[in-house]
């Protein structure tokens, strides 16, 4: 009999034995009977009873609990209303399993909940948004209020999605941290112009949060003021974004919290107040565009605002950077970036400084001018051209000399810088260990754009005439190939049939012969068309025959 069966018999008889029997055993155990319950477990039950006055099995010890009440204080502090933690992991920490664990979290009333993610917009909400959206741009537009947004952004030790991230482990859900924003507001506003702007979250208009506000009199935006599914109305969210891709720029990774920590802040700080009190100050222009114009308006705004204020981040950094380096050369800061022409000029200027004292010390030797006319070689500091520029024509030079013929390559190494040795021209070039060469000796005698000459004496052989013997050799009036299918001859892999000459045709000076009648336009010397036999046409010989 199961335990809860069990209990529940000893129950009746009890009560029976009580309430109706007048604790007479022989009434309660005949009536007992009649169910075909055995004598002996009713005495059993009433002995028991009688003895001990307990009805039931009594509490076991059981198996002793692997968590002490100080381990499970510490775990469900470790675990509570947190994000990004992996149970999985946790678990070894306690020497315990990970199902363990599990199980007394949920008996602490603890929970794991998957974060809900923005769904796509519905019919109803592109209905309700610009409606929403107007609510709340006449309750900015009528009254003087000092907004404060409310928000949260996970930073991890490196910029990816991990799993752990998808959900967080919590007691109640409903629940929310607003132990810090009554202080806040004490300290740096006036409550009575404060306007709490929180997300939809759910938990943001939990009951116990709205008790909270409207017991510390803060005015906050009402649900039915607040457009659903739309961060981009929310400037706090681009500023999220953009300081997320300050800290992670360049695949920066933390090795520790703190680490992390300090570089948040860091970060932070390097962010302009001015623009982003200038992101801030459009909330009003972006309530008007999504009453007017639907949610699909403010993305792209939203957008623009991010890149302007990035290229601005980017423009404060090169800016802070240039002055810096001018001032370590010993140059004016920069202080009107209005003239861009001054500008490049200090740059290249300053650019041809760190260079001459690169090739000083390098070479142990200062830098001379290459020519006196300014007009012909200017400095390099006078070249009014940018880095891009620069690049740019290096590219189609090289571009040109890859395209050009032998002798043409040739000719326009020619250009290239004479403290140049001829690896970095092979490598830098990609041309040939001759090539090279041969634009030194032209370099060298400063003969710039000048053809080379072939001074060996020799023409090269003509393509067009090797072509022809070799399709001479292979015509049926001159060769026939072997009826043996494997008589073939191996030439750098490539199976070729052998084929055997003619007997009409005994010696190679009769096959030379024939070809210059054949071809009388052609002139080859006889060495040479032998030379260009392939090596499976087979002469025929007198011991052949």
């Amino acid at each position: 009999m199961a335990r809860i069966n069990r209990e529940q018999l000893q129950k009746q008889v009890v009560q029976h034995y009580i309430n109706v029997a007048n604790k007479q055993k022989q009434v309660t155990v005949n009536h007992f009977l009649q169910e075909k319950i055995p004598r002996q477990t009713i005495y059993s039950i009433i002995r028991k009873y009688e003895e001990s006055g307990y009805i039931g099995d009594k509490p076991r010890s059981g198996r002793p609990k692997k968590l002490s009440r100080g381990q499970l204080t510490r775990l469900k502090r470790l675990i509570n209303k947190k994000t990004g933690i992996s149970l999985r992991r946790l678990a070894p920490r306690f020497k315990v399993s990970y199902q363990t664990s599990s199980n007394r979290l949920k008996a602490m009333g603890i929970k794991y909940y998957k974060k809900q993610r923005a769904p796509k917009y519905t019919d109803k909400q592109l209905e309700e948004i610009p409606t929403r959206a107007r609510r709340l741009y006449r309750m900015l537009s009528n009254n003087d209020f000092e907004l404060i947004m409310d928000n949260e952004k996970y930073f991890l030790l490196q910029d990816q999605s991990v799993p752990t991230n998808r959900g967080f482990y919590t007691s109640d859900k409903r629940t929310t941290a607003l132990q810090r924003l009554m202080p806040f507001v004490t300290s740096y506003h006036n409550k009575e112009k404060v306007l709490f702007w929180p997300d939809l979250a759910s938990s943001h208009y939990g009951n116990n949060v709205l008790q909270y506000l409207d017991q510390n009199d803060v005015q906050f935006v009402d649900k039915k003021f607040n457009p659903q599914n739309c961060p981009q109305a929310r400037p706090i969210e681009t500023l999220w974004s953009i300081l997320k891709n300050m800290v992670y720029d360049e695949g920066w990774e933390a090795k520790t919290i703190n680490q992390l920590r300090r570089r948040i802040e860091k970060k932070l700080k390097e962010i302009d107040i001015k623009v982003v009190q200038q992101m801030f100050s459009g909330i009003r222009r972006q309530r008007r565009k999504i009453a007017d114009n639907g949610p699909y308006e403010a993305c792209s705004s939203s957008d623009e605002e991010v890149s302007n204020l990035e290229s601005r981040l980017n423009r404060e950094k090169s800016f802070e950077l240039l002055n810096n380096v001018f001032k370590v050369v010993g140059q004016l800061p920069i202080r009107d970036l209005r003239h861009r022409d001054y500008l490049r000029q200090k740059v290249n200027q300053v650019v041809h400084l760190i260079r001459q004292a690169s090739e000083n010390l390098c070479t142990g030797k200062q830098t001379e001018d290459i020519s006196n006319d300014d007009k012909l070689n200017p400095p390099l500091d006078k070249l009014d051209i940018t880095i891009d520029d620069s690049a740019q024509i290096v590219n189609n030079l090289k571009y040109l000399i890859d395209v050009s013929d032998y002798s043409e390559k040739i000719k326009l190494l020619a250009l290239a810088s004479k403290n140049w040795g001829r690896l970095k021209i092979e490598n830098f070039f990609l041309c040939s260990e001759h090539q090279a060469r041969y634009r030194a000796y032209l370099r060298d005698d400063d003969q710039i754009l000048c053809s080379p000459i072939d001074l060996r004496g020799n023409i090269a052989f003509d393509p067009i005439i090797e072509k022809a013997i070799y399709d001479f050799y292979h015509t049926d009036e001159i060769s026939r190939a072997s009826p043996n299918k494997k008589d073939v001859l191996q030439n750098n892999e490539n199976p070729n049939p052998i084929r055997h000459m003619l007997m009409t045709l005994m010696t190679l000076m009769e096959t030379y012969q024939q070809f210059i009648q054949n071809s009388s336009s052609m002139h080859v010397g006889k060495s040479k068309s032998c030379s260009l036999k392939p090596k499976w046409i087979k002469t025929i010989t007198l011991h052949d025959i």
